[in-house]
């Protein structure tokens, strides 16, 4: 099973198909209020667990309707991550829609809180795979989300999300060719300094970041991800090269200076 748009019929006990609709029909037109609603959600995702391939499918994205329905961010992440879990779906776009659906059902601050923090680890789950698109999508219903909640908080992370998506929107464009060039030249230095520089101060992954630094052609970037890729430093070893990548992040600003810094005292 795979998409967005349930096509799926489940099978009666009776072992006659059943469409969607029918699943929990009396339980779905019982649930008239809002905490009923909540309550059928959950114990569809309850019963979800008990439950595989279509009829799992099915329990899941009706409980995640419900809970977009009436502004459930738990039920909705819950159902979200129960479907990523068990079937082949794009993911940070099945997210998106659903965010999109619900952000403007959301009333108390704790929900438009958690609606936050969720719109935020799906943009930066967006921008590790380079769904630039998907990712300014994200940091606008952030906003809208913010905006909604009118805390302080979610305004600050909100405005930040932007920023990191409009400059790994503009990284993107400028590391695009060096990516086609490591394609066909995986040792090119130049090429591997622009993926390094975009992967660790744009998009805040190191992991990946580090070896392309270590194999591109600027020298103190080079020896600095040599020296920590090799690891076994003593204490005061680590805490020099800490000291070493914040005068890099001097170097920096806005969302790249925030990255590195933050990489110095991890």
């Amino acid at each position: 099973v795979s998409g967005n748009i349930l096509t799926i019929k489940v099978t009666r006990h009776n072992g006659q198909p059943a469409p969607r609709e029918d699943v929990y029909r009396h339980d779905l037109s019982a649930a008239r209020t809002v905490l009923q609603k909540k309550a059928l959600v959950q114990k569809l995702l309850g019963a979800a667990k008990d439950e595989k391939g279509a009829g799992c499918y099915v329990l899941l994205t009706t409980a995640r309707d419900q809970a977009i329905a009436v502004g459930d961010v738990a039920g909705c992440e819950a159902a979200l991550e129960g479907i990523e879990a068990s079937f082949e779906v794009d993911g940070p776009r099945m997210r998106l829609d659903a965010y999109g659906g619900i952000v403007r059902r959301v009333h108390a601050t704790a929900d438009h809180k958690e609606l936050g923090e969720a719109l935020s680890d799906t943009l930066r789950s967006a921008l590790a795979d380079d769904r630039i698109d998907v990712a300014m999508a994200l940091a606008e219903l952030g906003t809208t989300n913010a905006e909604a909640g009118n805390d302080a908080s979610l305004t600050k992370s909100a405005a930040s999300d932007i920023q990191a998506a409009r400059e790994a929107e503009a990284g993107y464009a400028e590391v695009k060719p060096a990516l086609l060039t490591l394609a066909s030249k995986p040792g090119d230095a130049h090429a591997n300094l622009k993926v390094g520089k975009y992967r660790c101060f744009i998009k805040r992954d190191w992991t990946d970041g580090l070896p392309r630094l270590a194999q591109g052609d600027d020298g103190l970037l080079k020896g600095l991800a040599e020296q920590e890729l090799a690891g076994g430093l003593t204490a005061a070893g680590d805490l020099k090269l800490g000291d070493a990548w914040w005068d890099v992040a001097a170097g920096r600003t806005g969302g790249e200076q925030i990255s590195v810094q933050q990489h110095a005292v991890a």
